[in-house]
């Protein structure tokens, strides 16, 4: 029970996290961006399905399948995936060369 505590928690929070402050610059769509977004795509729908379903176990108060707890921890390790990876992104970036 106390995994879908935590996901009912974690999951608003990383959502908030990876997808509130984007770079809204348009970019060239390149095979990378595309591949970015198909898995930020993954990451969204796992996530609302964990969040769905923590919020099933917690409310009706049934002993969850196992398959509930493979899919809610799969979708934190995912979100916490693509949350490292934005961080990653972020510290190596290299400065916009703007002149004005």
């Amino acid at each position: 029970m106390d995994l879908f505590l935590a996901a009912i928690q974690v999951v608003p929070m990383l959502f908030i996290s990876l997808f509130l402050d984007r770079n809204t610059a348009t970019a060239p769509e390149t095979k990378y961006t595309a591949l970015l977004r198909l898995f930020h795509l993954l990451v969204t729908v796992l996530g609302l399905i964990a969040f769905s379903l923590s919020v099933y176990i917690i409310g009706s108060e049934t002993e969850p399948a196992s398959w509930m707890r493979s899919v809610v921890t799969s979708a934190l390790a995912c979100a916490m995936g693509a949350l490292s990876a934005q961080i990653l992104l972020r510290l190596t970036a290299r400065p916009s060369s703007k002149t004005e």
